[in-house]
């Protein structure tokens, strides 16, 4: 199971019926899957096509924080909808100093 992440663990449907994944079974399943993990970082390969877990985790870091400054850059564009919107004048940076 590649990534280990909780959130791939969750409700699911089945004949568009919800199913929820027992706890026990979440628990279980990310244990081991964090065994195996942990085996492989440590260069034991447990088949000739044992995943490349290093590069797999560096993908998935590199995904989260992608997807972290998009949120980040999508406030800053909702913000400026807002100001444009209503008019609002935004102080200068100038403006700013000249205060303090």
């Amino acid at each position: 199971m590649f990534p280990v992440n909780a959130k791939y663990l969750r409700l699911y449907n089945r004949d568009k019926r919800p199913v929820e994944t027992d706890p026990r079974d979440k628990n279980k399943a990310l244990k081991e899957a964090g065994k195996v993990v942990t085996l492989l970082n440590k260069g034991i390969k447990l088949t000739r096509t044992s995943p490349d877990v290093k590069r797999i985790a560096k993908v998935q870091i590199e995904h989260e924080k992608e997807l972290k400054a998009e949120r980040e850059g999508d406030v800053m564009k909702n913000l400026q909808d807002f100001v444009d919107k209503y008019n609002i004048k935004m102080p200068n940076d100038k403006e700013q100093e000249r205060k303090r």
